[in-house]
């Protein structure tokens, strides 16, 4: 082995880039004492086949294993990188980008904390991918992008399981780690290298790697997947409950249950589920007792307190599952420990499934996704008097911050109408959120549903004002001027109302009337008097 040697190391069949990329590695500063060797295998089998065949010829101790159509523009390179590796006898290997952490897809770039730089043109122009900078000299990872890979070490490429194009650059990112080595992302100062790799082509056996680099390399990197519970509260119609219960078998996180709670006057939901009972050993459906109409809150209780997941998700059912909202959602949580919720935007749809406008509530509170302070979050939602974290089929959250006395709680007080924000309240004292601005769910608009029923809508603006009072009581509203404008916001917000009762309104019983006259009668004295 020569301890003073550098190989670059292709796989060619486009020469004119190959002869590009040469052009850079010719202007390279070479350190005093060392040489620098080139090895191209041309119209290789396979990647793996033939980067073990350039192994194998080169004594070179360090090589560098690149893409045709990288361009290597740090002159300094080589001194940066046996600099690295002399200091870091534990490094194994290095790239550019990557990511410290491999979601469930086992694509590296769909990770929340990738890292490092590249200027690179995969959507069809070049631009700079800029991600977390390491603090040290490099950070660990456990992932690096095939587009550079470079070694002080040898260790054979896993030629007999990935025999394309995708995924041995993951596979190898393993086999250093179980081998005892540190992979690593430098840190850049300046980008080190150029991509033009163009649109990338996942057409030529992308899913078959992926599938094959999950099932060896799984385990190392994801203990048993925590179980998610999403619970569907049913209630007299199967036309909107088939698209929202095949939303929730069609996920593609691997660890769920579905508990179906039946709240109908008629047997038409039972009857629905049973083929989906007898094929999926996963779904779980029970018949509420009525005893009085509560608008769905037992039923939400009852599916809950059968719950068995680490993680909760509702599903109304006339609401969708966008296919990957749990996978998105439980990388979040497996990568963070200290996040209570994990919410995103979601698209309203009308009774024939179209997309409505995203207006209002529904505009996307971030252009990016955010971790954002639990406190920070509740106060927005609070202060303009909007639920921007969701309806219940929005939310997957830790199950172990909400006790059965606690769902739809706040403070203490169960909400009625909007119960599902009390409860993200609750969550939010416990720790974190993340808010995904993509649509992970679709909420339906229809005039059955109970949120047009005007007797809800005077409990939501009951419940909004009470909402004030447990917040300023808390400590959440910063002090008295604040709590006044909350208070004043909600009198301007609501004062309409009013006008809805000079006509005899029958869905309104007189009793809910006067606690909304008491509300406004409270807010006024409070505003004027205290």
């Amino acid at each position: 082995m020569n301890e003073n040697k550098v190989c670059f190391i292709y796989c060619v069949n486009n020469q004119g880039l190959f002869e590009e990329s040469l052009r850079y590695i010719r202007s390279l500063k070479i350190p005093e004492g060392y040489e620098v060797d080139v090895i191209s295998i041309n119209y290789a089998d396979s990647i793996c086949s033939g980067y073990n065949q350039a192994m194998e010829q080169s004594d070179a101790k360090y090589k560098v294993y690149l893409h045709q159509d990288v361009f290597i523009i740090n002159q300094n390179f080589l001194f940066d990188i046996i600099k690295l590796f002399k200091e870091n006898s534990t490094l194994g290997m290095l790239g550019v980008a990557g990511a410290k952490t491999i979601p469930m897809s086992g694509v590296w770039w769909e990770s929340n904390q990738k890292v490092g730089q590249v200027y690179d043109s995969h959507t069809g122009k070049m631009e700079l991918l800029e991600f977390d900078t390491p603090s040290t000299t490099y950070e660990s990872v456990s992932a690096i992008d095939g587009l550079i890979m470079i070694t002080q070490y040898d260790i054979p490429w896993r030629e007999n399981l990935f025999d394309g194009w995708h995924f041995y650059d993951l596979s190898q990112c393993q086999e250093f780690i179980k081998a005892g080595y540190n992979v690593g992302i430098p840190k850049q100062h300046r980008p080190w290298c150029i991509h033009d790799c163009g649109i990338v082509n996942v057409s030529n056996g992308f899913d078959i790697s992926k599938r094959t680099f999950l099932k060896e390399y799984k385990s190392a990197f994801f203990n048993e997947l925590p179980l998610v519970s999403i619970l569907i509260p049913a209630y007299n119609q199967t036309s909107y409950l088939k698209e929202a219960l095949e939303s929730a078998i069609n996920q593609t996180y691997s660890n769920i249950e579905i508990i179906i709670g039946d709240d109908s006057t008629n047997d038409e939901v039972q009857e629905f589920l049973k083929p989906y009972l007898e094929k999926y050993s996963h779904i779980t459906y029970f018949r509420n007792k009525k005893r009085e109409m509560d608008w769905g809150y037992t039923n939400f209780l009852n599916c809950y307190q059968r719950s068995k997941g680490e993680y909760v998700n509702f599903l109304n059912h006339d609401d969708i599952f966008h296919p990957k909202k749990i996978e998105i959602m439980m990388n979040y949580f497996i990568e963070n420990s200290n996040v209570s919720l994990v919410t995103s935007a979601r698209n309203p749809i009308n009774q024939n499934g179209m997309l409505l406008s995203m207006n209002g509530a529904f505009k996307p509170l971030y252009n990016t996704n955010k971790i954002v302070s639990g406190i920070e979050l509740s106060r927005k939602v609070l202060v303009n008097l909007t639920n921007y974290i969701g309806e219940p089929t929005t939310v997957l959250f830790k199950k172990k911050y909400i006790d059965t006395d606690k769902l739809f709680c706040f403070s203490g007080v169960r909400y009625k109408s909007i119960g599902d924000v009390a409860m993200w309240f609750t969550l939010l004292q416990y720790g974190n959120a993340v808010y995904i601005p993509n649509t992970l769910s679709y909420f339906r608009m229809h005039s059955n549903q109970n949120s047009n029923r005007s007797d809800i809508v005077v409990n939501g603006a009951i419940s909004w004002c009470r909402l004030i009072h447990q917040s300023y009581q808390s400590g959440m509203i910063k002090n008295m001027n604040e709590y006044k404008e909350l208070l004043f916001k909600w009198l301007t917000i609501n004062i309409p109302l009013i006008k809805n009762f000079f006509s005899n309104d029958s869905f309104v019983e007189e009793k809910l009337k006067e606690n909304l006259f008491m509300q406004y009668k409270e807010v006024i004295n409070k505003l004027l008097v205290d």
